[in-house]
């Protein structure tokens, strides 16, 4: 009987040819019920398999097919060349086939319309269970698609009795399980068996005028950070009077060139997006290069610190830590880009926006930033608490009221300086994965906080880097 089935099969693959494509046409509620009925007398056909045949695997042009019979009593797993489908049911007679039928073309044939606004963004899966009457189905599969976390995501299926019986595309009954979703596939689950495919909103999803405030802070970072270097050039020799404040102020120095860089390669970028090219390429390198490098100095002025707090006598050597510093904050970013790069040139960067890639869960070269940035602004957070326990060790030990004023007024300031400097604001980033379809008011919150926050850190960095230092303002007036 599978071989009849498989000969069914590939005289449907053979009607679903691009060479036949003018007999599929004519109005949208026409060629809307030719491709459901097309469609259900496969699935009717594929529900009379017997179980007693074993597997069976066939792949033509337009269509592939595959099936197996169920040994486990509740749960099964069947994979083919193109889906991965994970099965939680109650069997109601001892033989069971599950079966796969993948359509490579019928997408494009059924219309949309029942989905405004979105485009299927993969290929179509019909998966039947032949069984009596299955008591619950809980069924989980992936499908190959290009999503994107800027795009909306929808899990449906071909409903036979949508529109008067023309049939329609529904969600109802599926979700898209995104923890489980990346570039390549997209993971649904629902509780009924059918034909299913995944939709793709049109249009990506913004936050009304988060790219306005992101292009205006970093315009005023850069300005900002203009304004950090000149002010050092020009206090510098007032200022650099030991081995502390010269460390504090190199660190300042390439902190500020480093971010001015990436800001200046950012909205370079926003203008080169979507081209491509060698171009884009370059400027997603030097973003990578430059905003690691601001964290990794950043990091060698965390080190300094600690080190001045916790070790009180003994004194940081300045071309030990000069050299450390500027092998660390260059090399370190150098090496972890060509590395990057390396291990996979072609899913090194997105041509839309000329940065990292991003697949979902821990996919894609974007995790070569995160996780050395994530690093740090943890040491730098514990260097932070580091601060403030210092800070707070007088007020504790006097107790006078007068004291843990001053206290608290020391460790607000510690706090507000340290931030910027230490990049903890970038900590907002990592909820923005977890958060990555701002759809609710805590994700939009987050979101709206994170392009504040670093857009601006450039004016940040100059307020409390070279405006709250006395020697600094009073050399510069």
């Amino acid at each position: 009987f599978s071989y009849l089935m498989q000969n069914y099969v590939g005289n449907a693959n053979s009607l679903m040819e691009p060479s036949l494509a003018d007999k599929w046409k004519g109005s949208a509620d026409e060629t809307s019920l030719k491709a459901s009925d097309f469609l259900q007398s496969i699935e009717n056909f594929t529900k009379l398999t017997y179980a007693n045949n074993g597997s069976f695997y066939r792949n033509f042009t337009n269509v592939e097919l595959k099936g197996t019979p169920i040994l486990a009593d509740n749960e099964a797993e069947i994979n083919s060349s193109s889906a991965s489908v994970k099965m939680n049911f109650k069997k109601t007679s001892p033989n069971v086939t599950i079966s796969i039928l993948t359509y490579f073309s019928l997408n494009s044939i059924l219309p949309q319309n029942s989905m405004e606004g979105f485009d299927l963004n993969s290929k179509m899966q019909s998966i039947t269970i032949v069984d009596a009457n299955p008591q619950r189905v809980e069924i989980k599969f992936q499908l190959e698609n290009e999503t994107s976390s800027k795009y909306k995501m929808m899990c449906v299926y071909w409903d036979f009795k949508a529109n008067d019986g023309n049939g329609g595309w529904s969600g109802e009954g599926c979700r898209w399980d995104r923890q489980n979703s990346n570039s390549t596939t997209s993971s649904c689950v629902c509780d009924h068996l059918t034909s299913f495919s995944v939709l793709m909103s049109k249009f990506p999803i913004s936050l009304p005028w988060l790219d306005e405030i992101g292009y205006v802070g970093v315009g005023v970072s850069i300005c900002s950070l203009m304004l950090c270097l000149i002010i050092e050039f020009l206090v510098w020799s007032s200022v650099v009077k030991s081995n502390i404040s010269h460390f504090r102020h190199t660190a300042l120095v390439n902190i500020s060139l480093s971010l001015l860089i990436a800001d200046c390669c950012f909205l370079s970028a926003s203008f080169q997006g979507g081209k491509g090219g060698k171009v884009c390429l370059a400027l997603a390198m030097a973003m990578h290069v430059s905003f690691l490098a601001m964290f990794f100095w950043m990091l060698c002025q965390s080190i300094m610190l600690l080190h001045q707090i916790i070790f009180l006598f003994q004194q940081l050597r300045k071309r030990i830590y000069l050299s450390f510093s500027f092998a660390l904050g260059y090399l370190g970013p150098i090496c972890i880009v060509i590395g990057t790069y390396m291990v996979n040139p072609d899913k090194y960067y997105m041509k839309d926006s000329c940065w990292l890639t991003y697949e979902g869960g821990m996919n894609g070269s974007i995790f070569t930033f995160v996780l050395p940035v994530g690093i740090i602004v943890i040491i730098n957070t514990f260097t932070l608490v580091v601060v403030i326990s210092k800070l707070l060790r007088p007020s504790v030990s006097e107790g006078d009221k007068a004291d843990d004023k001053e206290a608290v007024k020391s460790i607000m300031k510690a706090v507000i300086i340290l931030t910027p400097v230490f990049g903890l604001t970038w900590a907002l980033g990592f909820l923005t994965f977890i958060f990555d379809l701002p759809e609710t008011f805590g994700a939009m919150a987050v979101h709206y906080s994170f392009s504040i926050l670093n857009s601006f850190q450039g004016l940040l960095i100059l307020i409390t880097g070279c405006f709250t230092e006395k020697k600094v303002c009073m050399s510069s007036i």
